[in-house]
């Protein structure tokens, strides 16, 4: 089922290149759309490709902070965790979690889970996080910049 979903959502993310250029809003939508149905099909490789092509598209059109960007960089750590490449998943899902504090406060569903996010990466490689790094994923992250 999904492979064949694959070859269409290639195909649409062809045609929308063709039509539209590399540098659309649509097109990242296409690739991440890709991106997804290839990384529930085990395709890490490709995923993560189009995942980060999508980012980059979306930071150069929205700028870095912008809550589409957050929510691939969430998608691209969760690739990172399930193939245990702890550290890259970390580091992503504090900079999602940073853009999603500074876009939609603290108290947002969406922050809150960004940061229980940073908390179980950090569990699963057994790192201990004390009080007070806990204490700061709640609370509004004033630098949420990140290099790609």
């Amino acid at each position: 089922m999904y492979s064949r979903s694959i070859i269409e959502l290639e195909d649409k993310l062809h045609l929308k290149e063709q039509k539209l250029g590399s540098m659309h809003p649509d097109v990242a939508e296409s690739l991440a759309q890709l991106a997804h149905a290839c990384f529930v099909c085990q395709r890490y490789v490709e995923a993560e490709s189009l995942f980060w092509r999508a980012v980059m598209i979306r930071s150069q059109i929205f700028g870095q902070e912008d809550l589409g960007v957050a929510h691939l960089l969430a998608e691209l750590a969760r690739l990172y965790e399930i193939q245990e490449q702890f550290d890259e998943a970390e580091r992503l899902f504090r900079l999602a979690y940073a853009i999603k504090s500074s876009g939609l406060g603290p108290g947002h569903l969406e922050t809150l889970a960004a940061a229980r996010a940073v908390v179980t990466v950090c569990r699963r490689q057994g790192k201990h996080i004390p009080e007070a790094e806990l204490e700061r994923l709640i609370r509004v992250s004033s630098q949420s910049s990140f290099v790609i």
